[in-house]
């Protein structure tokens, strides 16, 4: 074996030690992002839960909001009939 040959062997032996230190860091940065979607999980787990006690507690009261919104167009509605009624009879019991 000459010195070429151990030269390469040396520059194979720092290439595997790089990419071991590389593998090792992968593995740690796995690790951690593993935790982090673990809590990213229950952090939206815990949201959604909020989120539909919310949508119980307020769905009752936009049903309230839409027909009360129904009722005052319902009511103006039928005032203004009834404005067009006591104006005709206004005017047929005038012409007698």
């Amino acid at each position: 074996m000459d010195q070429s040959d151990r030269d390469m062997i040396v520059q194979i032996d720092r290439k595997l030690d790089l990419i071991k230190n590389d593998i090792h860091r992968l593995q740690l940065t796995q690790a951690r992002m593993e935790v982090d979607l673990e809590y990213h999980i229950k952090r939206t787990d815990a949201l959604e839960k909020k989120v539909m006690e919310t949508s119980k507690v307020i769905g009752p009261l936009q049903a309230m909001s839409l027909s009360w919104g129904f009722m005052v167009k319902l009511s103006t509605l039928l005032a203004g009939i009834a404005t067009v009624i006591m104006l005709m009879f206004k005017i047929i019991y005038r012409s007698f």
